[in-house]
């Protein structure tokens, strides 16, 4: 086994992906609440199994 250690540019830098990771897309941002809401019915049916037909 093996121990390692970030240094602290490697922390930073998983810090900062993990941030971008995290962060909603700009064009999910600019759809109307209506398309938003229809999105995540849509996402809803495909996680039930679901048709979407």
């Amino acid at each position: 086994m093996k121990l390692v250690k970030l240094t602290p540019k490697g922390a930073a830098t998983i810090e900062e992906l993990t941030r971008e990771y995290h962060k909603r897309p700009a064009e999910m941002l600019a759809l109307p609440r209506a398309d938003l809401n229809q999105l995540i019915g849509l996402v809803r049916k495909l996680q039930a199994g679901k048709s979407l037909g």
